[in-house]
């Protein structure tokens, strides 16, 4: 009976030495140990929780993340989708501007239940996230996601611009990216890729614009082709905030091998914009020309040569010709030859004076004949003598 009774002290210790060492390990994935865990933000979205969400967190946490943007200068962007904590217990969330809790709070002590989403952007490369709880109730805790990418609107929003497209993934975003875009933006991209059956592929990763029913307000637009046309409209979007379980929306070129991105926006309520990706199907076309080299080769032949007085070697030149080319090479200059003479011949004959023909005579009028004298009287009748 004692052996049972140690047995089952034995079992009970092991119990609780499992449920502590699994606690550890809960911990240490979940970096509540004090350490932070680094996260790398980039162009496509991402997002990390409170360990356990959305059932609940465990008492006496103090958790840290670290986003790294991984440049100087490119800033992060990162919201809140859902959050449940406990105030009253003492439970909180904050996000700072910099890589330590001395850095500048964004978010202040963020605790109750919200459902609405809260951004902050960061004015380096760094953004801090700590989420401490007590011993008291718990939440269901919360989820949070993040993006980063450098400006590259380029010059598009101050006239249109040529963007040219390769095989190589690249990026768009609206102005100030991840910040807020400008007021009154008019903004064009031509994508353009060379060879004319290229087709160019674009992503859209994540946007958010001002919203309403109609896209009146700030909105994007993509086409396949390089200007306008409702034959070649892919997309009119002002979706606001889009979470990271909405997805991508892709569209390809497939009638161009240019496509036209345009983004506008009213005087306010402006929003963090669009990043979106682009590359391309290259297809090059290759002309191959073929040259025919026609040679003449000549050799010199060494012959000896003697006579009763002296002996010497002479040389004598061989030429290989190609008698088929000089027939064709006579033929076509006798052709010219009989153009030519063809040619002076019909000169000559419009350039001589024509002759009468045979048979005619020009008549020269005459000169006109004096009148004829008055005629003689008649004789009288008869003799008068005086």
């Amino acid at each position: 009976m004692v052996l049972i009774l140690v047995g089952y002290g034995e079992v009970l210790s092991l119990l609780l030495a499992f449920l502590v060492f699994a606690t550890d390990i809960e911990i240490v994935l979940s970096q509540c140990n004090g350490t932070p865990l680094t996260l790398t933000a980039g162009p496509r979205m991402a997002s990390f929780t409170s360990p356990g969400y959305p059932t609940s967190y465990a008492n006496n946490l103090l958790c840290t993340w670290l986003l790294d943007s991984g440049s100087d200068g490119q800033l992060i962007m990162v919201y809140s989708e859902h959050y449940d904590m406990n105030c009253a217990y003492g439970d909180s969330l904050n996000v700072y501007n910099g890589n330590t809790t001395s850095s500048t709070s964004l978010s202040g002590s963020l605790c109750g239940v919200n459902l609405v989403s809260n951004q902050f952007v960061s004015t380096g490369r760094y953004i801090l996230v700590t989420f401490t709880s007590d011993s008291a109730t718990a939440g269901q805790g919360f989820k949070m996601s993040y993006i980063s990418y450098k400006d590259s609107s380029g010059t598009g929003c101050t006239s249109e611009q040529t963007i040219s497209v390769t095989s190589s993934v690249q990026y768009l975003t609206t102005q100030n990216f991840p910040a807020s875009y400008n007021s009154n933006s008019k903004c064009r991209w031509v994508l353009s890729a060379p060879g004319t059956g290229s087709v160019i592929h674009v992503e859209l990763l994540w946007r958010d614009i001002e919203n309403d029913a109609t896209c009146d307000y700030d909105t994007i637009e993509i086409y396949s082709g390089s200007y306008k046309c409702e034959n070649t409209f892919l997309l009119k979007d002002c979706s606001e905030l889009v979470s990271i379980n909405s997805g991508t929306l892709t569209f390809n070129s497939s009638t161009s091998n240019t496509m036209l991105v345009t983004f506008k926006s009213d005087g306010s309520y402006n929003k963090h914009g669009f990043i979106l990706t682009y590359y391309a199907d290259i297809v090059t076309t290759t002309t191959t020309v073929t040259t025919t080299t026609i040679t003449t080769t000549a050799s010199t032949v060494a012959s000896n040569v003697s006579d009763s007085s002296r002996s010497s070697s002479s040389i004598v030149e061989k030429t290989e010709v190609n008698i088929p080319m000089m027939i064709g090479s006579a033929a076509a200059g006798a052709a010219a030859a009989i153009s030519i003479i063809s040619i002076v011949l019909a000169v000559k004959r419009f350039s001589l004076p024509r002759k009468s023909k045979k048979g005619l005579r020009t008549v020269q009028p005459l000169v006109q004949l004096p009148a004829r004298p008055a005629p003689y009287p008649s004789p009288p009748d008869s003799l008068h003598f005086v």
